[in-house]
């Protein structure tokens, strides 16, 4: 049950992103407004640099849990 939860919220989440990107490519197309191109943009980069940021921090977790594990397997020898 939790995870349909997340993935409803992570489908919900990709539906809005969509539905925003349009809207602001077509209002940059047809009414030719930079600002909301601008917005657009700083949503954006606001998101990768989430990712970015979410990944680093699952890489240090990563190297914490195999050095843990490999301070055990040393240990048993």
């Amino acid at each position: 049950m939790r995870k349909r939860i997340k993935n409803d919220k992570i489908m919900f989440f990709l539906f809005l992103y969509t539905a925003f990107t349009l809207i602001c490519s077509l209002s940059c197309m047809l009414l030719q407004q930079e600002v909301l191109y601008e917005l657009w943009y700083l949503v954006t980069l606001t998101i990768w640099i989430f990712f970015a940021v979410m990944s680093l921090m699952l890489m240090i977790q990563l190297l914490k849990l195999k050095n843990i594990r490999n301070n055990l397997t040393n240990r048993k020898e």
